[in-house]
């Protein structure tokens, strides 16, 4: 009516937008149609370098778009923000329209245009890896018009890396099966000095399997770091910590397992850094660890060895500590007897043999597991020596009794070390015994049973000490004990982190037409 009217159908608005652009974003088939054969420009760019293609590409009007390309528009042209409408269709999941565009143009035109990138490095395969639904099918077009696999944006993150980021496990074995490196490094930069960390697709995979519960415990314990990501993604603490709990919550178990699978049965070789496994040792999935062992991933390498550890070792505080914490053999069994993780405690004895290995200080498994009864029963099953004692003297019954455990649970322990003849006289360096510990600590129920097991030649020479004197030197053995503990507790809570700064999906440039 209005064009009988004798409106005028070329005018434009401010921004560069004609009627064409507005009926194609709405999908009005008839009126674009009708337009196009009044001459009205269907090619032009408004403002933004928005054409009314990739408007019908972005909200899927397939009958617009196929209209389009009979009047041969190029669906590659890119818009201000460098996205084309092959890229937009892609974002968006519009299967039929991805495949119309592939199929109008010469194979030629396609190889040139179908690896072009938007502002943020991103092609159209790595935009369709990057979207919350699964579009596999779009992949597979994609793919097979010849779309690589192995470029990488800043950080050095690929299409494999994104798929496998959001749990896409049908993606990830289609990017595998047309050669996507799983090799590949991405880099994290971690402050304004340059200092970042390297991490293979496989460690990001792991990473995946952190429960909620590690974050929590991780964002009360190093709050810096956790602010260290959300300055990096320029939002507040609070904003970075709801964001991964909706992303945790999110994540597949059963998935992110497939992928690791996949992603392991695609690497030549496994990685020589000790990483991944103490990552999984940390979150304590016992199917991801028995995957990665029988990968030939190595459970004795010790952490100095990690280019991860060693870039976290730079920024942290204390560095001595963490410098000290490098120097950790056996790093997957020593958290996995910390954190009380008894069925990877049975893998990792699997592989490692020497059940009473020794750190540079001469801690054993069993003094790391001395809050878990299971475990140190699983220990001494497997050859553990009770009576070895670190650099400073203290046996597996010293550390019992300064840990933190109720004494209900510290006298089942000892119950425990004494079937396999603990030495309840021991003195460590500084002259303390098992006894003197407990006496000082008022243990009512564990010194009877210690007092009826002692050597009765051995002298008590807890009355030789002052009050004063006796208490100064058990402080000195407990801190001593406790900073052991803490070196490894330190990089527990490091490790949280590991996936928690998310690559998120590239924001989409949109454009509204009133």
């Amino acid at each position: 009516m209005l064009l009988q009217a004798n409106a005028n159908p070329h005018l434009k608005l401010s921004d560069g937008s004609n009627a064409v652009m507005i009926a194609s974003y709405y999908g009005n088939y008839e009126v674009v149609e009708l337009l196009i054969n009044k001459g009205v420009d269907y090619i032009t760019q408004q403002a933004g370098g928005w054409n009314n293609f990739m408007l019908a590409s972005q909200n899927g009007h397939t009958k617009i778009v196929e209209l389009l390309l009979k009047k041969k528009v190029d669906p590659y042209v890119p818009n201000n923000n460098g996205w084309n409408a092959l890229m937009l269709a892609c974002h968006n999941g519009h299967t039929q329209i991805v495949e119309h565009m592939l199929n109008s143009k010469e194979q030629a035109v396609i190889k040139k245009n179908i690896n072009a990138k938007n502002e943020n490095g991103s092609t159209a395969l790595m935009i369709a890896c990057n979207t919350e639904k699964e579009h596999s099918e779009i992949v597979q077009l994609l793919l097979d018009a010849g779309a690589d696999p192995h470029v990488k944006i800043k950080h050095g993150k690929t299409a494999l890396a994104s798929a496998m980021n959001l749990g896409h496990k049908i993606i990830v074995h289609k990017l595998l099966k047309f050669g996507a490196a799983t090799t590949d490094v991405i880099s994290v930069e971690l402050n304004e000095a340059g200092v970042s960390i390297e991490m293979s697709i496989i460690q990001l995979c792991v990473g995946k399997l952190m429960k909620e519960s590690h974050w929590i415990k991780f964002v009360r314990l190093r709050p810096t770091l956790a602010k260290i990501f959300a300055d990096d993604l320029e939002i507040t603490v609070e904003q970075f910590v709801e964001e991964v709990k909706q992303f945790i919550s999110k994540t597949n178990e059963a998935d992110i397992i497939e992928i690791l699978c996949l992603l392991l049965q695609a690497t030549p070789q496994c990685e020589d850094d000790p990483t991944s496994l103490v990552l999984a040792s940390t979150i304590g999935n016992v199917q991801a660890v028995d995957m990665l062992l029988k990968a030939g991933y190595n459970p004795v390498t010790s952490l100095s060895s990690s280019k991860y550890f060693q870039a976290i070792s730079t920024i942290m505080q204390p560095a001595s500590t963490y410098k000290e914490a490098m120097k950790i053999s056996c790093p997957s069994l020593v958290i996995a007897c910390i954190e009380g993780h008894l069925e990877l405690v049975k893998s990792l004895l699997r592989k490692i043999h020497d059940t009473n290995h020794q750190q540079e200080t001469g801690e054993t498994f069993l003094m790391f597991a001395c809050d878990h009864k299971d475990i140190v029963q699983t220990l001494l099953q497997n050859g553990g020596d009770p009576n070895i004692c670190d650099d400073d003297g203290d046996n597996v019954l010293h550390y019992v009794l300064l840990s933190n455990s109720s004494e209900d649970i510290i006298l089942d322990l000892i119950k425990i070390l004494l079937l396999w003849n603990i030495n309840v006289d021991a003195q460590n360096n500084n002259g303390i015994t098992p006894l003197m510990i407990a006496r000082d600590k008022k243990y009512t129920k564990v010194l009877p049973l210690l007092s009826s097991k002692r050597d009765p030649i051995h002298p008590d020479s807890i009355e030789s000490y002052g009050r004063t004197t006796k208490s100064s030197l058990m402080g000195v053995t407990a801190e001593n004990i406790k900073e052991k503990f803490r070196k490894v507790e330190y990089l527990i809570e490091t490790f949280c982190f590991y996936d928690l700064q998310r690559y998120q999906t590239p924001t989409l440039p949109t454009l509204m037409v009133h």
